[in-house]
């Protein structure tokens, strides 16, 4: 049953049995919030999981006093092989040490849309990367190109 059938049902209710407006105003209320809710609920994508480094908050004298100091620097290996996985787990251990990754759970906000696909995202910044190109050259050539682009 819509929500239009079930207001309506209510409004024959009333008229047959003279039910206060007061009590039919809040019933419209739930029914609408029910709605809202239930339409909220169910069209959010779920939580994803994001991981980043804060790396903006890398102490560099620490890292350099660290870099300095490790078996890559004071006893470099011979070999390229061994150099290359030196450098790597010396890098990688120096990263978690000083911006260790975070990983948080997110959660959107509002509803995806899924008519925006990314064909129409990659559209729309060829449109919005003409008009940067025409806003600096001032040409006509690049005007009729935005305009045939922002025309489609």
């Amino acid at each position: 049953m819509s929500l239009c059938h079930v207001v309506a049902y209510h409004v024959s209710v009333i008229g047959r049995r003279q039910i206060d407006l007061s009590v039919y105003c809040m019933v419209c209320y739930e029914i609408w919030l029910l709605n809202f809710c239930s339409y909220q609920v169910l069209h959010l994508p779920p939580p994803t999981l994001h991981s980043f480094r804060r790396l903006h908050s890398i102490d560099i004298g620490s890292f350099l006093t660290d870099l300095k100091s490790s078996r890559l620097i004071t006893h470099p290996p011979k070999s390229l092989g061994s150099l290359l996985i030196a450098y790597n787990t010396t890098h990688s251990s120096l990263l978690d040490k000083h911006a260790p990754i975070i990983t948080k759970l997110t959660r959107r906000q509002s509803p995806s849309n899924p008519w925006f696909t990314p064909a129409l995202c990659a559209f729309r910044s060829t449109v919005r990367h003409a008009e940067d190109l025409w806003k600096h050259t001032h040409s006509a050539v690049d005007w009729s190109s935005f305009k045939s682009l922002r025309n489609k």
